[in-house]
């Protein structure tokens, strides 16, 4: 289980830092990645409607 000291707001810097680890460990995600760019990061309210 992890720390809850570790969890970060999500931010455009702390996103891409997550998909380069993310392309790092998989080829295809990267080839995804080259070919059609990061997906788009949207806002939504808060709450279960959005965690669904």
């Amino acid at each position: 289980m992890s720390d809850l000291s570790e969890i970060v707001s999500m931010t455009h810097a702390s996103f891409h830092r997550g998909l380069e680890s993310l392309v790092s460990r998989d080829r295809d995600l990267a080839g995804i990645l080259l070919e059609f760019g990061p997906p788009p990061i949207w806002q939504r309210e808060p709450g279960f409607a959005t965690l669904v």
